[in-house]
């Protein structure tokens, strides 16, 4: 029977560092025909993630999760098929006991549903977006490159409020076009960012975006000289934000605290700031514009640009059915940001995934802050059908990039470019 082609002989865990230094954990998921499924998941960084997901580890950390899985969880799943992704996810959920995985962590489970993944397909001699994504995977995941740095990914007062300034490709023809401009336009970003702010030394924060002493609206004024020089070479590029603004509210005083401009903004103002920006620069994509809770404000935003642009929620909806499904109902978004280890499970996020393809939402699939050189978010892209992905260029991010172009080499007969919604 299918289900008996491999069952789990042996679950081997270790330490290992992302490229942040943090610890993390790789496992490998060793089959009765000896096949292994190797993953490991980043961190995500401390003061980026959201309010509403699941703990990446329990309290005690990464030693806490190891003792959970060598004590708990692996003596349940020795023998277990591993041919059939949910149960084996359902088997994640019966074993922690939590509705969150407080017991285990978000992150161990992840590794361990990724690992179950890799090795089934590896048992059938499929690659794993073959697996996930069936025999009709036709769509390449597009770059939004994370361009110039800020938020708590560099120095708070010094770089950029905004977490992330992206640019987008969308005039390339296919993937690698895509890449290479991106490549080309990191560089340009760099070089405009010397010559115009003479303290800039060419800094880099841990995701290979620039970090130069400037604001936001300096940021986007680098990025969208950068668009316009694209563009008069016949490549239309436009920008992309994260401002992460979770980082920026002051819940207490219910006001949002931009450090570099030395500006405190009523959500109202928040809200009007966030219209200037849409209205000013070539916007196609925003993110997390307002506070982790704030439905009312996504969807107000989203009903006055929502047919212009992607309005993205990553901390408001942290890949969580129910919170999507909360989200459509009152129109706040149009995308989201989908990571497995938010959820803690291949199965529980595909079915958020499932729900976004329905409500034609646009799933974008991310690499998370604090990578390994597992690049199965690539895998999954496609296999989930995701037009866009945010995308690292230079260090540990190459490792992704460089799978989804030899993904895109395999489906060269039959991939599309994904088509862009809202692109006027």
């Amino acid at each position: 029977m299918y289900k008996n082609k491999a069952r789990i002989k042996e679950i081997k865990a270790r330490k290992v560092i992302d490229n942040r230094g943090t610890t993390s954990i790789e496992v490998d998921i060793i089959t009765t025909n000896d096949i292994m499924g190797r993953a490991s998941a980043p961190f995500g960084a401390p003061g980026s993630k959201g309010d509403f997901e699941a703990p990446g580890y329990p309290p005690g950390g990464v030693d806490e999760a190891l003792r959970f899985l060598h004590s708990t969880a692996i003596p349940q799943f020795l023998g277990m098929s591993l041919m059939v992704q949910e149960e084996f996810d359902m088997m994640l959920h019966e074993i922690d006991g939590t509705p969150n995985f407080a017991r285990m962590g978000a992150n161990l489970s992840t590794i361990l549903s990724i690992a179950c993944a890799k090795a089934a397909a590896e048992t059938v001699g499929l690659p794993l977006y073959r697996y996930l994504g069936g025999a009709h995977n036709d769509i390449n995941c597009w770059p939004i490159l994370n361009t110039i740095g800020g938020g708590p990914h560099a120095r708070k007062g010094v770089a950029p409020d905004m977490q992330e300034h992206h640019l987008i490709p969308v005039g390339a023809e296919n993937f690698e076009e895509a890449v290479f401009a991106c490549r080309d336009a990191w560089i340009l970003a760099g070089e405009i960012c010397r010559k115009k702010f003479q303290t800039f030394t060419g800094g880099q924060d841990d995701e290979a975006a620039w970090v130069p002493p400037i604001n936001d609206w300096e940021a986007l004024e680098v990025l969208e000289e950068v668009c316009q020089r694209f563009n008069q070479k016949g490549m239309r590029m436009m920008i992309g934000i994260d401002v992460a603004s979770g980082n920026l509210y002051d819940k207490k005083r219910n006001v949002y605290v931009w450090q570099k401009e030395g500006v405190t903004r009523t959500p109202k103002e928040h809200f009007d700031y966030m219209c200037k920006i849409a209205e000013s620069f070539s916007m196609y994509y925003m993110e997390d514009i307002f506070h982790d809770n704030d439905f009312e404000g996504f969807a107000k935003f989203t009903e006055k640009f929502g047919k212009k642009m992607l309005v993205c929620g990553d901390d408001l909806l942290v890949s969580n059915f129910d919170r999507v499904k909360q989200a459509i109902k009152v129109g706040a978004c149009n995308s989201l940001i989908i990571k497995v280890n938010m959820t803690g499970t291949l199965t529980d996020t595909y079915r958020t995934v499932r729900l976004a393809h329905e409500n034609k939402w646009i799933p974008i699939k991310s690499a998370r802050s604090g990578e390994t050189e597992d690049a199965v978010i690539t895998q999954l892209a496609v296999a989930w059908r995701c037009p866009l992905g945010k995308f690292r260029l230079a260090g540990i991010g190459c490792v992704k990039i460089n799978e989804q172009l030899r993904i895109e080499e395999d489906l060269k007969k039959v991939v599309k470019k994904p088509n862009f919604p809202y692109l006027l």
